[in-house]
Formats: C-alpha cells, structure tokens, sequence
C-alpha cells in the first residue's frame, strides 16, 4: 500500500475532519482513508473545457461534506495565487 502525506492543511480543517471522523465513529486516518478511496473509484473527468485548475479538481470533490470541499477550494485557490519560488540554477550565487 502507498503513504500518502500532506502537508500545510489548516489547523481548522484538520478539526473539521477530525469531528467529521468522530461523529462516523473511525479515526481520522480511516475516516480519510476511505474518502480517498471514494474518490480514487470514481472516475475523474478530464479537464477539456478549459477550467481554472482549482474549479476542476474541486468538482472532483463533489461528493464530501461541503465545509471540506470548501477548504479545500480555498487551498487551490492560494496555491494557484502563489507565484513560484526564485529558484537559482545549482551553483549561482
């Protein structure tokens, strides 16, 4: 079986799943361990009408409890609003 990590997800999120898990009595990581599976079943459109990246992968997530689909929106979103890192090639100063 495969890890899968992530990281940088908010502290209010994280509670928001947790009490999700708790009240379908699983713990968090059996909680999220089937949501993924769910969504691993499903078959994933392609993203041919020219979407926003974030929209897309949100309608993905369709199905979940809309405060965490909402989170997770809000992530894209600041992910596709973050300029990329000034990376230096290896070896410049």
């Amino acid at each position: 079986m495969a890890d899968i990590l992530i990281r940088k997800v908010s502290d209010a999120a994280k509670e928001r799943l947790s009490k999700a898990a708790a009240q379908a009595g699983s713990s968090l990581e059996a909680f999220l361990r089937q949501r993924l599976e769910q969504i691993a079943q499903e078959a994933p459109q392609p993203n041919d009408e020219g979407q926003p990246f974030g929209t897309w992968a949100a309608g993905l997530f369709a199905e979940i409890d809309p405060s965490v689909r909402e989170e997770f929106v809000r992530a894209l979103e600041e992910i596709e609003d973050t300029p990329p890192p000034d990376i230096k090639p290896f070896g410049e100063d």
